[in-house]
């Protein structure tokens, strides 16, 4: 069955060449990669990207203004000079201007959504994984409730998700907005982009298969050989703790509550053991990928993403970046010398 991928482009083009190398060496599937040009503010960067992809031979759609979609969330998506007013109504407008286009076109096929910044990382069929569900993405909770069994939000995170339109009969209707969503429904609560699909989700009984992200924001050596590790799981879930790689032991475990972490969304379908479950995985990453390793400055700030019937077994498919865009303020040599770190990975 072709996959046909879905990204979009704006503040770094040369992530592209990078991601269709990666699709080229891993994606078993029949595929198209097809780039979304975003660089609505500058008409250079919007060239270049056009360019790289004439050259790649990658179908390039520029995305347009459409007065359909000028409020996103309740929120005006564009300052008086044209350009975004913030990076997540940059990241909702081209889902929702392109988003009934790829629903359209895909009919008896599958497509996916996937961040600039990630990368494959081993050889894999996507529709394979997704098999005989509807779809598989990364879920993401607000307003845990009930010993954090429950949850008042719940909906999909745009940065990797993969449809079969052809079972999804109204898959046209996912809201992709972000904001702060009417109370009469989940209480107020500030969701990012895709936070408006909740109750389409509530309505829609579809299968799908979860993907997860564990992410190491940064390590620091301290004495005796251990190690100070901090990490996320699947953006929400914040936490942070000390090992020690002579004997395997690890202590001083820390979730961080609220704020920007928002630690107290640790996803409601995740094992009941997810303290054990976090520190095993984050561990493997530290010492298969970036101990010893790294040639980026700090933070190591990186993502590993996974299918979850994965276990316990570290088998990452992607290797996200994160924060691609610059939007986290490291500089742009930090960005550059942290992408030639993921090719160096992927021998690309």
């Amino acid at each position: 069955m072709k996959i046909t991928i879905y990204t979009i482009a704006d503040k770094r083009p040369d992530f592209i060449t990078v991601q269709h190398e990666s699709l080229k060496k891993f994606l078993k599937d029949d595929y198209e990669l097809v780039v979304l040009n975003n660089a609505l503010d500058s008409k250079s960067r919007r060239e270049e990207i056009s360019t790289i992809c004439k050259n790649l031979d990658i179908r390039c759609i520029e995305v347009k203004k459409d007065l359909r979609f000028m409020v996103i969330g309740k929120q005006k998506v564009f300052t008086w000079l044209g350009s975004y007013k913030n990076a997540n109504v940059a990241c909702a407008y081209p889902i929702k201007w392109a988003w009934e286009m790829m629903c359209e076109e895909n009919k008896g096929g599958l497509f996916a959504v996937m961040d600039s910044d990630m990368f494959l990382c081993r050889p894999i069929s996507l529709a394979d994984e997704v098999g005989e569900q509807d779809a598989s993405f990364i879920i993401q909770y607000r307003g845990l409730e009930d010993g954090r069994k429950k949850a008042s939000v719940t909906y999909i995170w745009n940065a990797f998700c993969i449809f079969n339109p052809e079972k999804i009969p109204n898959i046209k209707d996912m809201n992709w907005d972000c904001g702060i969503i009417k109370k009469s429904f989940i209480n107020g609560h500030t969701v990012d982009v895709g936070g408006y699909i909740h109750p389409w989700l509530q309505q829609n009984n579809i299968s799908f298969k979860h993907i997860s992200e564990y992410a190491l924001h940064k390590f620091e050596a301290l004495e005796n050989g251990r190690f100070y590790l901090e990490a996320t799981l699947n953006g929400n879930y914040h936490f942070s703790f000390e090992y020690d790689p002579r004997n395997k032991i690890t202590s001083n475990y820390k979730c961080y509550e609220g704020g920007w972490q928002q630690g107290d969304m640790i996803l409601p379908h995740f094992p009941t053991d997810y303290e054990s479950v976090l520190k095993q995985k984050i561990i493997g990453y530290f010492e298969t990928y970036i101990l010893d390793k790294q040639s980026y400055p700090s933070p190591t700030f990186i993502g590993f993403l996974e299918f979850e019937d994965m276990g316990t077994e570290n088998k990452p498919f992607i290797i996200h970046s994160k924060a691609g865009s610059g939007y986290m303020g490291f500089g742009a040599e930090y960005g550059k010398l942290k992408l030639d770190f993921i090719k160096k990975t992927l021998d690309i």
